[in-house]
C-alpha cells in the first residue's frame, strides 16, 4: 500500500513512482491519494507514475485511486511501455481499477500514455530475386562422374551355412578362424561333443521280402527275395509198396 490521503477536509498528498522496470499489483495493493470523507472537503491528490510496465491480476482488485468525496478528483498521469489487468474506470469496482472521480465534485484526470510503436521500424526488405535451384546442386554427385568419391558393393548376405554339415553357398562370405589358447581347446575337446546330422536322410522304403536268418531271426527287406526253384522228383511207386 502507497497512500497519501486525508480523512479531513484538507487536500490528499501526491505520489510520484518511477520504476525502471515492473510495477506489480497484487493481492489488494492500492495506490492512493484519496481525500476526504463522507460530508467533508478536500480534493484528492495527483499521482505520477513512469515504469517499464504495470501489471496486475484483474480478480484481486488492486487500485490506484486519486478520489475525492466532496472537493475534485486528482489528476493521473501514467508511463509505460505496457499496462495488463487494470484499467481506467468511472468508480472504483469489485475487480482491479484506476479511478479518479468525485461524488459531488469535479472527477480528476486519467492519462495513460505509451510510446507509439512502428511496426514496420526494425524490418529487413526481402529481395524478390528468386534462386536458380540448378546453381546450387553439386555436380561432382552425378553417377559416373569424375569426382565421384565413394561406391557401393553388394557382398551378399554372408555368415554360415543353416547348418554345420551343409556347404557354403556363392554368396556367402568366409570370415578368418578365430584361434583358441592350448587350455581351452582341452577343455573343449574334452567336455564338449557334437553330432552331426545329414540334411539328406535316406528315404524310407516300404518291406518288399523278408528273409529267415539261421537263428530264426526274420529280417524285413527293401528289396523281394530271390527263390530259386528246386526240381522236384516224382517216382513212380512199384506195386508191392502200394497200400491194400
Amino acid at each position: 500500500v502507497i497512500s497519501a490521503i486525508t480523512s479531513n477536509q484538507s487536500n490528499a498528498g501526491n505520489i510520484l513512482l518511477q520504476i525502471d522496470e515492473l510495477l506489480l499489483l497484487r493481492n489488494g495493493g492500492i495506490i492512493s491519494t484519496e481525500a476526504g470523507t463522507p460530508g467533508a472537503g478536500g480534493n484528492g491528490g495527483n499521482i505520477i507514475i513512469d515504469a517499464g510496465l504495470i501489471v496486475a491480476v484483474p480478480e484481486e482488485n488492486s487500485d490506484i485511486i486519486a478520489d475525492a468525496f466532496e472537493g475534485s478528483g486528482g489528476n493521473i498521469n501514467i508511463t509505460t511501455e505496457g499496462i495488463f489487468g487494470i484499467l481506467p474506470q468511472e468508480q472504483q469496482t469489485d475487480f482491479s481499477a484506476i479511478t479518479a472521480s468525485s461524488e459531488s465534485g469535479i472527477d480528476g484526470e486519467v492519462q495513460v500514455n505509451q510510446p507509439d510503436v512502428d511496426p514496420s521500424k526494425g524490418l529487413t526488405e526481402l529481395t524478390f530475386e528468386l534462386v536458380d535451384a540448378s546453381k546450387l546442386v553439386n555436380r561432382s554427385c552425378s553417377p559416373g562422374g569424375v569426382a565421384r568419391r565413394s561406391s557401393f558393393t553388394v557382398t551378399g548376405r554372408g555368415g554360415l551355412p543353416p547348418n554345420p554339415g551343409d556347404t557354403l553357398s556363392s554368396d556367402a562370405v568366409v570370415t578368418a578362424w578365430v584361434s583358441l589358447d592350448s587350455e581351452q581347446q582341452n577343455h573343449y575337446s574334452s567336455t564338449t561333443q557334437f553330432n552331426y546330422t545329414s540334411s539328406n536322410p535316406r528315404q524310407i522304403v516300404e518291406a518288399q521280402g523278408w528273409i529267415k536268418t539261421s537263428d530264426g531271426k526274420v529280417i524285413l527287406t527293401a528289396d523281394a527275395s530271390t527263390v530259386t526253384p528246386g526240381i522236384l522228383w516224382l517216382r513212380t511207386p512199384a506195386c508191392n509198396n502200394l497200400p491194400d
